[in-house]
């Protein structure tokens, strides 16, 4: 009929509101628009947890208008594992909100992963994220992963606003964050990223085996395997096959720190375009400290 469908608050597939040891799992939320339209005014949350362990939580968005974030599992303090987040059309984030596989303000998210097949992200898409939101707080962010690739055969655009991370400790003094990765595609149509593209990410601690791959599509800024502000980036990677960094001058870092050690980094450039003006290339690079 042309209608409209409208939630003007959240959806979630599962909450646990209270409490301190919940276990919420395999939990789903599908959001389709297949005519008129269809219209989310709050976040959408496969799980949810006050406290506890989410896992195997997922949100599928094939269409419609999401304002706010997009998380496939959350939990305030605990773990995070294997939720997941698709999105093929539609979308997400028209008032600055993101897309987070997996979402935990003081614990682990691990093995958690968002696909963007299609659609806008209006900020930032992130496979696992710990907020650690104290000073002192530890947080871990392992296994989590990223694709995005347009594969609809319909000439149009996937685009990412902000930044991608595979795997983010936002904040606290000893995060680890290992074996996350970010693909990059571009099949069919266009595939474009305006922010950074991290493979991992820590304000301070231990970042390592963290990985980039691209092989098509735009990148509006810098590329990084492994970034911590102060401590250790260690056998992190990026893959360039094809594509283009489309800044002025276009980076790439295998592995980066403010402060602090960079070891056994690399990048790999079988192709592609690094940079309008100029391009540089790094497989450690650091601005104070130590690069072996």
């Amino acid at each position: 009929d042309g209608g409209t469908t409208l939630i003007t608050g959240d959806v979630y597939g599962g909450q646990v509101a209270s409490g301190t040891n919940a276990v919420v799992s395999g939990n789903n939320v599908t959001i389709k628009q297949t005519s008129g339209t269809t219209s989310v005014g709050g976040i959408v949350v496969g799980g949810w947890a006050n406290s506890g362990n989410v896992s195997s939580n997922s949100v599928t968005v094939s269409g419609g208008s999401i304002h706010s974030d997009v998380v496939g599992g959350f939990t305030s303090n605990g773990t995070a594992s294997n939720n997941s987040v698709a999105v093929s059309s539609g979308s997400i984030g028209t008032d600055d909100g993101s897309v987070y596989g997996g979402y935990v303000n003081s614990g682990s998210a691990t093995s958690n992963s968002v696909t963007v097949n299609g659609g806008t992200i209006g900020n930032n898409v992130v496979g696992g994220y710990v907020t650690s939101s104290t000073s002192a707080a530890v947080g871990t962010a392992a296994g989590n992963s990223v694709t995005i690739d347009h594969t609809a055969s319909d000439g149009g655009t996937t685009l990412i606003t902000g930044d991608v991370y595979g795997g983010q400790v936002a904040n606290g003094s000893a995060a680890t964050v290992s074996g996350n990765n970010v693909t990059i595609k571009q099949t069919n149509g266009t595939t474009s990223v305006g922010g950074i593209v991290y493979g991992g990410q820590a304000n301070s601690g231990i970042v390592k085996n963290n990985s980039v791959a691209i092989s098509g599509g735009t990148i509006h800024n810098d590329v990084v395997g492994g970034f911590t502000s102060n401590g250790t980036a260690s056998s992190n990677s990026v893959t360039f096959n094809d594509g283009c960094i489309n800044n002025d001058d276009g980076r790439i870092y295998g592995g980066l720190v403010s402060s602090g050690t960079v070891s056994s980094n690399s990048v790999t450039i079988n192709g592609g375009t690094i940079g309008r003006h100029n391009g540089y290339v790094y497989g450690g690079y650091a601005s104070g400290g130590t690069v072996t």
